[in-house]
């Protein structure tokens, strides 16, 4: 039912609810936020290089993916509440920001087909305008051992940060519910034993890797390091403990890597947590101190022709 990243892709993932825009009848859910829209109306889409018009093959395979989310126990109410958030992640992303100053900025009033992008992301997710308005446009920040915390303004950029960060927990959100419904659905037990099969082997390098690559390529660092410390090292060790003959093979050992990403004072997933708590952090300045901290390290290059960029 759910086979999707649960991470948002601005550029792919957004385009799975292109079959919706086309819907006139035939299911009886409501697509409120879906009606009356087209892929050229949302930034989402229209940016993606897999916008197009949906064909009658994916309006049908809906219809089908509608039918498995009823088989799974949602009701045609759940259905209209999954959809109506799925077109909200939507409507976030045609929310504009303008700038009050170099510190500050506000939602755009402009109008987009249908109204406010704002307003209607707000009547689908069922909240207030202003707490919406005033999340997207300010941020709270506190203090070690300071029991008050501080509102902050946003100037546009983090403001369409947060925008972006929200479209992509709601997206994530509803792909999670959907796994729960189908565990649930098909009795799961959440300490059951099981057998899987799982390919580790899944790397992928593009020109340009967005940090959702990243974590992903992290995870199949962590699940190779384990792969050879059960195959390799607990073999080697039970073969011993036996007295089998067995001949002793290299093998990739990936250790390296893998505390260049997560060690705990100077790994790369650390240091940018810590520039996410950082009064004035940012993307450059996370980049200056890796470049800094690994210069030299046999896993870590940085080529020269290209600014903020890291291998």
């Amino acid at each position: 039912v759910a086979a999707a990243v649960p991470q948002l892709s601005l550029d792919g993932d957004a385009c799975e609810a292109i079959p919706l825009l086309s819907l006139n009848g035939g299911v009886d859910v409501d697509l409120q936020g879906f009606k009356g829209y087209s892929v050229s109306s949302f930034n989402y889409l229209k940016g993606s290089k897999d916008a197009r018009p949906p064909s009658a093959c994916e309006v049908d395979a809906f219809k089908v993916t509608l039918a498995a989310l009823r088989a799974v126990g949602l009701s045609t109410s759940d259905c209209t509440d999954l959809f109506g958030c799925l077109a909200a992640v939507l409507h976030l992303g045609n929310v504009q920001f303008q700038a009050l100053n170099s510190e500050a900025c506000e939602v755009s009033p402009g109008i987009v087909q249908g109204g406010q992008p704002l307003q209607v992301a707000c009547d689908l997710l069922g909240v207030s305008l202003e707490a919406l308005r005033e999340a997207l446009c300010s941020r709270t920040m506190q203090a070690p051992g300071e029991k008050r915390a501080i509102r902050m303004p946003s100037n546009t950029e983090k403001a369409a940060d947060s925008r972006d960060a929200l479209a992509r927990h709601l997206y994530h959100t509803i792909f999670s519910h959907v796994v729960h419904a189908t565990n649930v659905s098909v009795g799961f037990m959440q300490m059951a034993t099981f057998c899987g099969v799982l390919d580790i082997f899944g790397f992928e390098f593009f020109e340009v890797n967005s940090f959702e690559q990243l974590c992903i390529n992290y995870t199949n660092e962590l699940l190779q390091q384990y792969f050879n410390s059960v195959i390799f090292e607990n073999e080697a060790a039970l073969y011993e403990a036996e007295g089998i003959e067995w001949e002793l093979r290299d093998f990739p050992d990936n250790g390296a890597i893998v505390t260049l990403l997560n060690d705990r004072a100077i790994g790369i997933f650390p240091m940018l947590e810590e520039e996410c708590f950082v009064m004035g952090g940012s993307s450059d300045s996370w980049h200056s101190k890796l470049l800094q901290q690994h210069k030299g390290h046999p896993n870590f290059t940085a080529p020269r022709q290209k600014q903020h960029v890291f291998i």
